[in-house]
């Protein structure tokens, strides 16, 4: 669902919160949280949907950052004529609201920008033309070309491959049953058929008799390595009709992983010793690129097909090896590519095994797989299967780094879901987000390493980002004491600035900046600053916030958070009239019945 993305990921990981996550919910049970919960109106969010369109809106010219605070120069800033800043006087008026010279005396053929978030001086030398004319503009900071040479490249083509990960482990061949007599084009394996047979009674049936037999009954029995295989071979068709020229592979794992690419070259067999050589893993993978990956969809799709027919479900399961593997080949596709894994088990065996391993050493490996997935621009998203024993909770944490999704799902219905990931599609890798609040405002309820200028900037890199990525944020204005502290005077301000720097690399291969940067009215007034309220923004944050306390293990903050917050959207929402908010709304309540719900699935295992 649009713009639903982070909340719906969130969610998931609270359904399959790890017994590490229950045991911290247990503590903090008994500890009566003394947070001060603050509901109103003081949210904004930042997505990334128009970054594909930053070729059509480049401005020409360097983005001139505030010596004080790093925000960048832009449309909403004042200029004042070095001659007229030479007149200000150099002692402030008593009430602090007046402008005093604090540089000197300044060449007049100069600009001075005084910072409307921090209110440095600065004297620049620039033309007018020089200045943004717009609040939101793009600056390329290096062409591709200029990333490669300086050896910076994530690598590989522009256009991103994607590459299907599938579990081929004894558990694939577990049947399901369809009402009704399904013509599946890919039926089953000889070797299939003979396992069937040993369960009948009678004895002579072929093929025909036993398909005769099972069409009688109105039902059909359906292997997952079919549902796989028929939900893979409905994308391949679509992406064929949408993207011809598009690269795609196939790497699969059971006791061994088997890098097939795009099935016209020699597949590479990874097994043994090999199987627990990160290193060695990544490499062959990488390398096996030039050899395995030279084919476009349209004249790759049949055999992929036709090879991903004749593997047969059998041994264990690889899945940490095979994982790196697909990463690895993706790699070299370029940023943008796409990694997809289906599985319906545990890892045993190799890299990253649940049986045998640590459960440090384990997360330590996912965790650097997927730190090498983020750098090179690749996301990954895991496809399980409802019932099964998949590691949902460490998974979780690998696609959240590379921004992929995480889906548990009835076998039968595969399809939609690959088709919604592959939808989804990388716009930008590498991404830097930059915030910059007035220094009078502090950002609320974020994490405090990736804030400074006393909780006015906040700086993180969040990976990859798509059409559908937003994240959401709080602000508050400062304590009296912290404003004393700083001198600052804010009663007669009548609009505040709010700037968004993004820095990100888009799948050309070119390093951008995106500043965007707007001015927020101020008011004292709460029913005003209520009208025609974002209920969509509110009520995201809020369930959000509520899951993110919830999977840190402080359950009973989880609970304040969103009932408090809950009770405030829908007395703000509730007073919207237009058809829109009332949608919004009732998305919302929908969302935090969901929240609500795996909270007290949390507290129950917690005790």
């Amino acid at each position: 669902e649009y713009m639903g993305k982070e909340l719906i990921e969130r969610i998931k990981k609270m359904d399959h919160a790890s017994p590490n996550i229950m045991t911290n919910a247990s503590e903090y049970a008994r500890i009566k949280s003394n947070r001060r919960v603050v509901a109103d109106t003081n949210v904004f969010a930042v997505n990334f949907r128009n970054l594909k369109l930053y070729q059509s809106l480049l401005f020409l010219g360097d983005a001139i950052p505030c010596l004080g605070c790093k925000s960048v120069l832009n449309s909403k800033s004042v200029l004042i004529p070095g001659a007229e800043y030479n007149k200000l006087a150099e002692e402030e008026s008593k009430d602090g609201t007046e402008v005093k010279n604090v540089l000197g005396n300044v060449d007049e053929r100069k600009l001075v920008w005084i910072c409307e978030f921090c209110g440095n001086h600065t004297a620049l030398s620039l033309m007018q033309e020089e200045v943004p004319k717009t609040s939101d503009v793009f600056y390329l900071l290096h062409s591709a070309a200029q990333v490669e040479a300086q050896g910076q490249a994530q690598g590989g083509e522009s256009e991103g491959a994607i590459i299907f990960c599938i579990d081929f482990s004894g558990s694939m061949s577990t049947s399901h049953e369809v009402a009704g007599v399904e013509n599946l084009k890919h039926g089953m394996t000889q070797e299939e058929m003979d396992m069937l047979k040993q369960f009948l009674d009678e004895e002579g049936y072929n093929a025909g008799a036993i398909r005769q037999m099972m069409g009688a009954s109105r039902k059909t029995f359906i292997s997952r390595k079919q549902c796989v295989l028929a939900a893979i071979e409905s994308q391949l068709a679509e992406l064929r009709k949408t993207n011809p020229k598009k690269k795609v592979g196939l790497v699969t794992f059971n006791k061994e992983v088997i890098v097939i690419g795009d099935a016209f070259g020699a597949e590479v067999v990874i097994t043994g010793d090999k199987l627990n050589n990160f290193d060695s893993i990544l490499g062959e993978a990488e390398s096996a690129y030039t050899t395995l990956m030279n084919k476009p969809l349209e004249e790759s799709s049949e055999r992929l097909l036709a090879k991903f027919s004749a593997i047969s479900e059998k041994g264990a399961t690889a899945l940490g090896p095979g994982l790196l593997a697909a990463v690895g080949l993706a790699a070299k596709g370029g940023a943008g590519s796409q990694v997809i894994i289906c599985t319906d088990g545990l890892a045993n065996i190799g890299l990253g095994s649940f049986d045998g391993l640590s459960e440090a050493s384990t997360q330590e490996f996912y965790t650097k797989v997927a730190n090498a997935a983020k750098e090179s621009g690749v996301s990954v998203s895991v496809v399980t299967i409802k019932g099964e024993g998949a590691r949902v909770d460490v998974l979780g944490k690998l696609v959240e780094t590379t921004n992929g999704a995480v889906t548990r799902v009835d076998p039968t219905q595969l399809s939609k879901d690959f088709g919604t990931i592959l939808k989804d599609e990388i716009l930008a890798t590498n991404v830097e987000i930059e915030l910059h609040l007035h220094k009078g405002l502090k950002f609320r309820n974020e994490d405090p390493q990736y804030l400074s200028n006393g909780g006015s900037t906040f700086l993180r890199n969040v990976g990859n980002v798509t059409a559908l990525t937003e994240f959401t944020f709080e602000y508050e204005l400062k304590s009296p004491e912290e404003l004393a502290k700083e001198k600052i005077t804010l009663e007669k301000a009548k609009t505040i600035p709010f700037q968004a720097l993004i820095n990100f690399t888009s799948t050309k291969g070119d390093r951008v900046l995106r500043v965007i940067t707007q001015q927020q009215r101020t008011t004292m007034d709460q029913a005003q600053s209520e009208q025609d309220v974002n209920v969509r923004i509110l009520g995201t944050r809020c369930m959000a916030k509520a899951a993110d306390f919830a999977l840190a293990g402080d359950l009973l903050e989880a609970e304040s958070h969103a009932n408090q917050w809950n009770e405030y959207v829908n007395n703000v929402g509730s007073k919207q009239t237009s058809a829109k908010a009332s949608e919004e709304l009732s998305t919302h309540n929908f969302r935090a019945k969901k929240v609500m719900t795996s909270v007290q699935s949390m507290q129950k295992k917690a005790g």
